[in-house]
This record gives structure tokens, C-alpha cells and sequence, in this order.
């Protein structure tokens, strides 16, 4: 029982002594393998459920995942209009200061204000919880937002749920 479509159906796989994999459960494997029938294969892991799940986890964030996405709409796509160079989202711009949110590993988003530095690179701003909060004073961090990550409109998850 794989996970995926041919030709890319993952599987944890049980390390034989020869050094091949099977996709079946061998109980003389003392590990298994995050693999794809492609040939790709990944870390390994103990022959238990959790290292079962682990080589799911491996198998869709460090092969599948990349190879179906990042999904174009959710994507910052660098353009010009009338003002100038401009970044979008999903076909919207996106202006400075403008709230989006981030995914994360294991389907997280995170809330984020969209910048830009001063080479024209996309950066994202999370705020941060302390003692100022109380002062009315702001405390963020920035950071780069790296080609493909995954952004979406704040709204998008209500629209979703209607």
C-alpha cells in the first residue's frame, strides 16, 4: 500500500540483507525506508508505525511535495503595471504592509505582512509576543521569502469554509 500515483507511488520499505528494498512488511528488517517507485529513495527509519508515518512524512515533503508543487496560485509572480514593478498574488497586487499567510510544514500557515527590501525581494514580517505588547509597541522579525513558498490571501480560508 503506497502512497501517490505511478509513476511516483511511495512507500515505506523494508531493507532486505541483499541491500533491495520490498514494499512489503519483512519482519527481519531492523529498519525502513522512505522510497518512491521511481527510485528515489529516502531516510531510514525504525520498523514501527511512527516510522511508518515518517517515511510518509519524508517521502511527500522531500520528493512528492516539490515535484506537484508550489501550486502557481499561491505563488508571489513578479510583474510591472502603471505604478511600477509590483508582485501578485493569485492575480491580486500585493502592497507593502499587506497581510498574507505562509505555509508552513504539516499544513501550518502563518500569518504574515508582505515587504520588500531594498533590492526589490519579497520579505515577510511575523509579529512577536513580549512585554511591549502592553506599551502599544510593535516587535517583529523579518525574513526572506524564499522562491515558491506558498502564500494565500487571509480570506481565502473563509471562502473556503462557505
Amino acid at each position: 500500500m503506497g502512497w501517490g500515483n505511478p509513476p511516483h507511488e511511495g512507500f515505506a520499505g523494508a531493507r532486505r540483507p541483499d541491500g533491495t528494498l520490498s514494499p512489503e512488511t519483512d519482519p527481519e528488517a531492523d529498519a525502513l525506508v522512505s522510497a518512491c517507485e521511481c527510485g528515489w529513495e529516502g531516510g531510514s527509519y525504525p520498523p514501527t508505525e511512527e516510522g511508518r508515518q515518517a517515511c510518509f512524512e519524508d517521502w511527500l515533503e522531500t520528493h512528492f511535495g516539490p515535484i506537484v508543487s508550489p501550486d502557481p496560485s499561491r505563488m508571489l509572480i513578479r510583474g510591472h503595471d502603471g505604478a511600477g514593478r509590483r508582485y501578485y498574488l493569485a492575480g491580486r497586487p500585493v502592497h507593502a504592509g499587506t497581510r498574507l499567510e505562509l505555509l508552513l510544514s504539516r499544513g501550518r500557515w502563518l500569518p504574515i505582512r508582505f515587504h520588500l527590501d531594498h533590492e526589490f525581494n519579497p520579505r515577510g514580517a511575523v509579529s512577536l509576543g513580549g512585554p511591549w505588547e502592553g506599551i502599544r509597541m510593535r516587535c517583529e522579525t523579518t525574513f526572506a521569502l524564499p522562491e515558491g513558498a506558498s502564500l494565500r490571501w487571509p480570506d481565502e480560508k473563509r471562502a473556503k469554509a462557505s
